[in-house]
């Protein structure tokens, strides 16, 4: 989580269970949601926050105009 990217215009996604998140990061989303993050090197990160289903969902209506 601490690691940015090699190219900084890019985004590195991982995917996990929600156990795995908590023990590294103490953080705690529902099934299906994403927690955002912005990784500070030797710094650690931060925790950004959280995006819902519906979130994306809405994300995604926006882009199509609707």
């Amino acid at each position: 989580l601490a690691t940015p990217p090699i190219d900084p215009a890019s985004n590195t996604v991982l995917v996990g269970h929600n156990l795995n998140l908590q023990q590294a990061a103490r953080v705690h989303i529902e099934e299906g949601d994403l927690a955002v993050f912005q990784p500070l090197g030797a710094e650690g990160f931060r925790h950004l926050g959280n995006l819902t289903d519906g979130d994306l969902r809405r994300l995604r209506l926006d882009e199509r105009g609707r």
